[in-house]
């Protein structure tokens, strides 16, 4: 009995050196495979990351080199939605309104127009969205900062998504001197004519 209960001890002990070597095998593959596995991830989250900067970096750049374009343009640029309230100014649209950045984006575009050309300007560009016209051009005065009056020409792109109107870009251009000098050449020419006039009136009434 003794050499029976001995034999079977040693045939358990086996089975279960057996199973455990088993065991520690499968669990050694699935820990290989595991962090093979585990590596692999890493390493594509790793090139994505590295392709997302990269991609960002590029992105960065290009903005950069668009805003030094701009900013290095001369021309007064700025971007609203469609409710007038400014997005983006440049330099030189802080440089005629006298605002700083902070203040035009607290600002809808409606409180730098002359109130007396207020209308006409919300007219033509409530008719640019509603008819969807690509661009559009008017003049109009607006008032800086300090009170002082000075004329724009200005030219609207419609921005669109999906066909929707999103909002304009415009390019402004400083007319005063233009303004001025045709206010100055008007003024001579009703000063012509009623010069003109007066003399008409005094051959007719001289014997």
């Amino acid at each position: 009995i003794k050499l029976a209960e001995s034999r079977l001890l040693h045939e358990r002990i086996r089975s279960n050196e057996t199973v455990s070597s088993g065991v520690l095998k499968t669990g050694l593959i699935a820990g290989i495979i595991s962090l093979i596995f585990t590596v692999g991830i890493l390493l594509l989250l790793n090139r994505d990351m590295l392709l997302r900067k990269k991609a960002d970096k590029k992105l960065a750049e290009s903005e950069n080199k668009y805003r030094e374009l701009i900013e290095n343009s001369g021309v007064v640029m700025f971007t609203s939605d469609l409710k007038g309230d400014f997005k983006f100014v440049n330099q030189q649209g802080l440089e005629l309104t006298g605002y700083t950045a902070a203040e035009l984006m607290s600002l809808n575009f409606s409180t730098l127009v002359h109130p007396e050309h207020l209308e006409r300007v919300r007219d033509v560009y409530i008719e640019q969205v509603r008819e969807q016209q690509r661009s559009s051009i008017v003049e109009f005065p607006i008032i800086t900062r300090k009170g002082v009056k000075r004329w724009v020409e200005q030219s609207c792109t419609l921005q669109t998504k999906d066909g929707v109107p999103t909002g304009l870009q415009c390019f402004v251009k400083d007319i005063t001197q233009q303004k001025v000098a045709e206010f100055e050449l008007q003024k001579v020419e009703e000063q012509r004519r009623e010069y003109q006039y007066r003399i008409q009136a005094i051959l007719d009434n001289t014997p």
